[in-house]
């Protein structure tokens, strides 16, 4: 996708290039126009003509002005495309990684890394690289003046080179630790901040803000460390753009002494224009040089995301699922591992049915319950829905005939009509409908804006409880076709208790396959079918009433709740 996206953009950065040449030609009008009042109003003294030449210099000006807000707009135009390509396939990518391994913030550190890479097409480094071709048209028009001009320059470019080379080399290390120790800060900072709530109840605000600053401490130092080197290359840069310029004005003094100047005294002034036109991109590629190095790391990380991403399954239109969830030697690690932590599960549950999973904590239930939901997929075996295996099946398919309850529930930042609808366009008679399954009717009724009620992020306005049968209805909105609870009865208090087990009991007739993962015996009476976890194996499963009177009379190893 990477080298396919900029592939497409390619002909805009050609086009970009060309207006930023045109541009630069047109720079040299006031070089063109200092030689024509030399050699032809001075002498002339003729007014018409300095009229003229000052007009056609003002147009040149109004044209290059022009030509490089189309090259700024265009280059712009182009990043905006960029994103667009890439962000939609490399959000999921970033998404996918998490969920298979990948450090917590991989979602985040793809979003940083599209941002370089998008700004990198407005950079002034990109612009200067853009301008190089022009630096041989100048050298060639100070080879025309003088040959040795031209060679003077050769010397000036050359140093010019050799500092915006040491500056990259200089800078690059300091910039890839700065880099590293400021998307470490981000991440602490997004924790703190996930976790206010607690930090302020408990009087963890300075603690925590003690441990920010310790972080940010050596951060300060290395930004201040490269800006000191920073600033001493640039000085030099700098200082070697000016010196060069008054040398090659001098030298072309001492080749007009010696009538070896061609076109006269009035290629003194253009020749300096000329020379310091030619080392503009040059000193600026040494200024902003060293950015190429975290635009590097940038790209590369986002070639290994594409490069370590699974094949696509076959994008078939599978129709929505009606048969049973059927679980065939099921084997299941964490993402980025290799041993399984649950092997050997084998089940069927048909449509209407429910299945109760019970054990210890730790038993496992709530890897089953991820690699049910096809979240993470099998080191062995199969869960398969209807036929199809889940984790293979696209979730943009199958997301909406699936239900899910964890036991930690998370509402984003939207309206209560959002996030019970999984942000998509809500469906009135649906909402309502999932409303009444969690019984949330008449609590939503005394909600100044009803639906419309903003949670704030993370549902922060509502307790435990509240969240817990706000996320239930989003579990069951749609009519899903499996549901998976977590500890689905956790927080809920009485009422949203009885809602939970008025849901269970209409399941048959709306031939949902629903599996929760429990420790409280209330939701048994509502279940069809029992299994038994301990440490990652299947100790017993079958009808409920077989399965309890095996555990009465001498339950396995596990001491199951």
């Amino acid at each position: 996708p990477l080298a396919q996206a900029l592939r497409r953009v390619r002909p805009d950065l050609w086009r970009a290039a060309v207006f930023g040449w045109v541009a630069g030609v047109l720079a040299l009008a006031p070089a063109w126009y200092m030689q024509m009042v030399y050699d032809r109003v001075v002498t002339s003294r003729g007014l018409g003509t300095l009229v003229w030449l000052s007009l056609a210099v003002l147009a040149a000006a109004v044209l290059m002005a022009g030509q490089q807000w189309v090259r700024a707009a265009l280059l712009r135009a182009t990043a905006d495309r960029l994103d667009e390509a890439l962000a939609p396939a490399l959000a999921a990518s970033g998404w996918r990684r998490r969920l298979h391994g990948g450090e917590p913030g991989s979602l985040l550190r793809v979003a940083e890394d599209l941002r370089q890479l998008r700004e990198a097409l407005v950079s002034p480094a990109l612009l200067a690289l853009m301008d190089l071709p022009l630096v041989l048209l100048l050298w060639g028009l100070l080879c025309l003046i003088s040959p040795w001009l031209g060679l003077a320059m050769v010397v000036a470019a050359a140093l010019q080179a050799a500092i915006s080379l040491g500056l990259q080399r200089v800078g690059a290390p300091v910039l890839r630790e700065v880099g590293r120790l400021a998307w470490g800060l981000q991440q602490r900072r997004a924790e703190a901040l996930a976790a206010t709530g607690a930090v302020q109840a408990m009087g963890m605000a300075a603690a925590c803000q003690q441990r920010l600053d310790a972080l940010e401490q050596p951060l300060e130092t290395m930004q201040t460390a490269l800006a000191l080197r920073q600033g001493h290359w640039n000085a030099w840069s700098r200082g070697v753009s000016q010196v060069s310029s008054s040398l090659l004005l001098g030298l072309g003094a001492w080749l007009l002494w010696h009538d070896a100047l061609n076109g006269g005294a009035a290629m003194l002034a253009v020749s300096g224009m000329l020379g310091a036109r030619l080392l503009a991109p040059l000193a600026q590629l040494a200024a902003h040089g060293a950015a190429v190095e975290p635009l590097r790391e940038a790209w590369a990380r986002l070639q290994r995301l594409q490069a370590d991403e699974p094949d696509p399954p076959p994008a078939l239109a599978l129709p929505a699922p009606r048969g049973p969830l059927v679980v065939e030697q099921l084997a299941v690690a964490a993402p980025g591992q290799s041993v399984p932590w649950l092997h050997g599960l084998q089940f069927r549950l048909e449509p209407g049915q429910a299945l109760a999973v019970i054990g210890p904590s730790g038993a496992g239930k709530s890897t089953l319950a991820q690699a049910l939901l096809g979240v993470w997929r099998p080191l062995g075996g199969s869960v398969r829905l209807d036929g199809a295996e889940l984790s293979r099946w696209p979730k943009e398919q199958v997301g909406r005939h699936l239900g899910c309850l964890p036991q930690d529930p998370v509402l984003l930042d939207g309206s209560l009509a959002e996030n019970i609808a999984r942000f998509g366009t809500p469906d009135p008679a649906l909402l309502a409908q999932a409303l009444a399954d969690a019984d949330l009717d008449a609590w939503v009724a005394t909600l100044p804006q009803g639906l419309q009620t903003p949670l704030g992020e993370g549902g922060w306005v509502l307790s435990g409880g509240q969240r817990q049968r706000v996320a239930l209805a989003r579990a069951l909105y749609g009519r899903p076709h499996l549901v998976v609870l977590d500890e689905p009865n956790a927080h809920l208090d009485e009422a949203g208790e009885a809602a939970l087990r008025r849901w269970l009991a209409r399941r048959r007739e709306l031939g949902v396959c629903c599996v929760v993962m429990t420790h409280r015996a209330g939701v048994l009476a509502e279940v069809d079918r029992v299994l038994l976890l301990a440490q990652g194996q299947q100790q017993a499963e079958g009808p409920r009433d077989e399965v309890m009177a095996r555990l009465r009379g001498g339950a396995p190893a596990g001491r199951p709740a």
